[in-house]
C-alpha cells in the first residue's frame, strides 16, 4: 500500500508524510453464509515525514508503523446483508470493530460501522464506505472509506483497488 498523511498547524504550516507498507490476509468460507479471515497489516510499513517549523525551516524524520494481526468473522442473515466483527492485536493492545455491509446492486456495495472499539476512550468511532464494481466486473473493485481521525484532527479517507484471482 502507498501511504500519505498531512497535518496543518496554525501559524506554522503543513507537515506531510509518505510511505509504503504491506497488508496480507486470508479468507475462508466454511459455508455460504459465513466467512472467516486472518491477516496482518502494516508489514514493513514506514512513513517519512517532512515537518514544517516556525523558523521557515523543515525537518525530516522516519517512523515505522506498528504491525497488527487481525481475525474476523462475518455472517449473512439476509440476502445481500452481512454483519461482521473483527479483533486486532498490535503494539498498543487489542481493539475491535463491528459493521454491516449491504449489496445495493451488482455494481454497488455500501458499508457502515464502528471502528477502534476498546481504545483509550472505549467508545470507538463511526465509519462508512462503498465499493464499486466497474461494468459488473467481478475481478476488480474500487473502494472508498471515511473514518474519523484517531487524533480528532478531522476525517480520514481511504481509497483502494482490489483484485480477485
Amino acid at each position: 500500500k502507498i501511504l500519505r498523511q498531512s497535518i496543518d498547524v496554525a501559524q506554522v504550516g503543513g507537515s506531510s508524510a509518505t510511505g509504503r507498507g504491506l497488508d496480507l490476509g486470508l479468507q475462508y468460507d466454511p459455508g455460504p453464509q459465513v466467512r472467516l479471515a486472518l491477516g496482518a497489516r502494516n508489514l514493513m510499513a514506514r512513513l517519512k515525514w517532512t515537518v514544517a517549523r516556525p523558523s521557515s525551516q523543515t525537518g525530516t524524520s522516519e517512523d515505522d508503523l506498528a504491525a497488527e494481526l487481525y481475525a474476523g468473522a462475518a455472517h449473512q442473515p439476509l440476502p445481500g446483508l452481512w454483519l461482521a466483527a473483527d479483533a486486532r492485536l498490535g503494539d498498543v493492545g487489542a481493539k475491535g470493530a463491528l459493521g454491516l455491509t449491504w449489496q445495493a446492486s451488482p455494481l454497488l456495495t455500501l458499508r457502515a460501522g464502528l471502528s477502534r472499539i476498546g481504545e483509550a476512550d472505549g467508545v470507538g468511532s463511526a465509519a462508512a464506505g462503498l465499493s464499486v464494481r466497474p461494468m459488473r466486473n467481478e475481478a476488480f473493485e474500487l473502494h472508498y472509506a471515511y473514518t474519523q481521525d484517531p487524533l480528532d484532527a478531522g476525517g480520514r479517507v481511504t481509497l483502494g483497488l482490489s483484485a480477485r484471482f
